[in-house]
């Protein structure tokens, strides 16, 4: 069943254990390369809150991860030279998404990192968007992905998955004492690309856009 995230915990439900390698294999399909527009948050007090929230959890996660603390503002797809199917990604998209982001008056500011959320799959720390600006952003982009249209946006930076089912319950519990928060400026947005085919594989980005009034803040 869904989970509700429901302040710094969760309700309902048990947790789901990593995508097996043939449900992996199932999804990229042996392609190389996937892409995400994303704000970057690998510095060394997120990285440090993720560190101490996972031991937090530690009996119930995998390893953290070597991918770098993002915030995913949109799944572009498998990146191709003319996109045929709704989880491919072209260059005539990325020139549409590129001119957007330029044209769009959405300000540079900064976001509150902390708590403990969850999905189905993973733990994670939630984002805290106060002036909206990454709504406006997952607005802007999921409006010509064909597979991002329609999902619910839940601003976070994922911590790692669950390495097998447990009551969710027994970890919101785990969650509600835990107590850490760090401040993100948000200044640019990230176009990235990772490997599909290794779990938690390392970002490496393409195209940074920064935001209205970067320079100045």
């Amino acid at each position: 069943m869904p989970v509700q995230s429901i302040g710094s915990a969760f309700a309902g439900g048990c947790s789901l254990p990593p995508l097996s390698p043939a449900q992996r294999v199932a999804w990229h399909q042996r392609r190389r390369r996937y892409a995400v527009w994303m704000i970057e948050a690998d510095t060394a007090s997120v990285r440090a809150l993720c560190a101490r929230a996972h031991g937090h959890l530690r009996r119930w996660l995998a390893p953290l991860p070597p991918r770098q603390p993002h915030i995913t503002l949109a799944a572009a797809g498998f990146p191709v030279r003319r996109a045929m199917r709704p989880d491919e990604y072209d260059p005539a998209q990325c020139r549409h998404h590129r001119a957007q982001l330029h044209g769009a008056a959405i300000m540079a500011a900064s976001v509150q990192v902390g708590g403990i959320g969850s999905f189905n799959g993973c733990a994670f720390l939630r984002v805290h968007d106060p002036h909206g600006g990454l709504q406006q952003l997952h607005r802007l982009l999921c409006a010509t992905i064909p597979a991002a249209q329609g999902q619910h946006f839940v601003p976070h930076i994922t911590l790692a998955p669950y390495r097998d089912v447990f009551p969710l319950r027994v970890i919101a519990d785990a969650a509600q004492a835990w107590r850490g928060r760090v401040e993100l400026p948000v200044r640019q947005v990230t176009l990235a690309v990772f490997d599909p085919r290794a779990q938690g594989g390392c970002l490496r980005p393409v195209l940074r856009i920064p935001l209205h009034g970067a320079d100045c803040c």
